[in-house]
């Protein structure tokens, strides 16, 4: 499994995890392991999203 770069969006993520358990055939220790890092991934995502969103909040020009 390739590692995304922190902030990439992963919209439809149900497909994702379906063919990585059909990638594992049937080691359920596999697809656990490979969920997880899917897991760890959207993690990232959400944290850069956070980081981006407040980052526009403060650097926004104040309203006269």
């Amino acid at each position: 499994m390739t590692s995304l770069p922190p902030g990439v969006l992963l919209i439809n993520t149900s497909w994702r995890s379906d063919k990585i358990v059909a990638a594992c055939d049937g080691d359920l220790r596999g697809a656990l392991r490979a969920l997880m890092l899917l897991n760890e991934q959207l993690r990232g995502s959400i944290h850069y999203c956070r980081s981006m969103i407040a980052s526009m909040r403060y650097n926004r020009p104040s309203r006269i």
